[in-house]
């Protein structure tokens, strides 16, 4: 019988294997593995990124995007103050 990947416990020992697998790389070999897992990715749509290229309209709305001037403090110090 062949393995079953809707068993966590299977696809988490299969995981584990791979990862323990992975330290014992050279870097020669890590920048390979991470080259051909970028093109599996690209290829499979794995991670289901499948938009259009920007259109025209777009572009030029980011290029003359302005940002909007806020008064007062910055949020990142309401936060921390919030935190304390």
């Amino acid at each position: 019988m062949g393995t079953s990947f809707a068993d966590p416990t299977v696809m988490n020992t299969k995981l584990d294997q791979v990862l323990d697998q992975i330290k014992t790389l050279s870097p020669a070999e890590v920048e390979q593995l991470l080259e051909a897992v970028h093109d599996i990715v690209l290829r499979n749509r794995i991670l289901g990124i499948d938009r259009p290229p920007p259109s025209e309209t777009d572009i030029e709305a980011f290029r003359n995007y302005k940002p909007i001037t806020v008064e007062g403090k910055p949020i990142s110090e309401t936060i921390i103050e919030e935190r304390r």
